[in-house]
């Protein structure tokens, strides 16, 4: 129903403004959501392999302290590309 600007209630423009509004709450908030959990995820994605190899030394390093972490044969190696003979 359509009425001319002088006919409408003030009460019917604040309505309609608060509709909106919350419309564009309710995007922001999902947008935020979106991005926040998705950064997260990649983030996470990106350091698990990473944390579960600090993980790794340490308790290598807590249960048996007199085993090196890094084989003797690594440190005399040219190039870890090339077999070790």
């Amino acid at each position: 129903m359509v009425r001319e600007p002088m006919e409408l209630a003030i009460g019917d423009i604040y309505r309609d403004a608060w509709q909106v509004y919350r419309l564009l709450m309710r995007r922001s908030a999902a947008r935020t959501a979106l991005v926040r959990y998705g950064v997260t995820f990649v983030w996470n994605s990106l350091a698990a392999p990473f944390d579960a190899h600090v993980l790794t030394v340490l308790y290598y390093r807590v249960t048996d302290p007199a085993r090196p972490v890094i084989h003797p044969d690594v440190l005399h190696w040219k190039s870890v590309w090339e077999p070790s003979g």
